[in-house]
């Protein structure tokens, strides 16, 4: 849906400013013609021949592009590419999981799942500004990064530790796929070596559930 809706924007932008342009040329011609019937208003001859076709030998504006550099020219269609790709990578939804359910029937995560995701991620909110900087905060919270509502498990490999002011921000939105790889080129740099089996946030079930005692929270 981000995708969509980013392709939607941009048309609007190109239809409006075609839009303008157009209104513009209408409103240069119109202003021609005007200064073009006053012209011959105010000649003599208009006296004497009402007739006189006050457009005569006038010809209609015709929109010329301006002359641009082939160079700038590249130069402006590689960067609005640039741009288009990395637009389309932001607003790149992840994949749903292939989970054999529509929602986890266990919504909360445990006291171990707890310990566990504040061990591997050193205490602190993964969240990352701009998708490069760590949030400094200490994590509160754990949260499904696929969110639950939308088929995400209650697993380790779906559980990633924020403080409560990002948690609130995420709510339930599908992370990007662009956001997801930061996450995990990050993780690299602090998650430890035996338990990369899980540094992975795919949103899958683990094959076992640790015991559910109504505690943690998520989306």
């Amino acid at each position: 849906m981000g995708a969509h809706r980013w392709a939607r924007h941009a048309l609007w932008a190109v239809a409006g400013s075609g839009g303008m342009g157009t209104m513009g040329y209408v409103g240069g011609v119109c202003i021609r013609v005007h200064d073009r019937l006053l012209a011959e208003t105010d000649s003599p001859e208009f006296a004497a021949d009402i007739s006189l076709n006050p457009l005569s030998g006038w010809h209609w504006p015709v929109w010329r592009m301006p002359h641009v550099p082939a160079g700038w020219l590249w130069t402006a269609l590689m960067a609005a590419l640039v741009v288009a790709l990395v637009a389309i990578m932001v607003c790149w939804p992840m994949r749903k999981p292939d989970n054999p359910f529509d929602r986890d029937p266990r919504r909360l995560f445990s006291d171990a799942d707890r310990e566990f995701i504040k061990q591997c991620t050193g205490n602190q909110c993964e969240h990352r500004m701009c998708g490069l900087i760590r949030c400094p905060r200490m994590g509160e919270q754990m949260d499904h990064h696929y969110p639950w509502s939308r088929g995400g498990a209650t697993s380790r490999r779906n559980l990633v530790w924020l403080c409560a002011k990002h948690n609130r921000r995420k709510s339930d939105r599908v992370p990007s796929r662009l956001s997801t790889w930061l996450l995990v080129r990050a993780r690299e740099s602090y998650w430890p070596r035996g338990e990369r089996a899980v540094m992975i946030p795919d949103g899958l079930a683990d094959m076992a559930h640790g015991p559910d005692d109504g505690v943690g929270v998520g989306a």
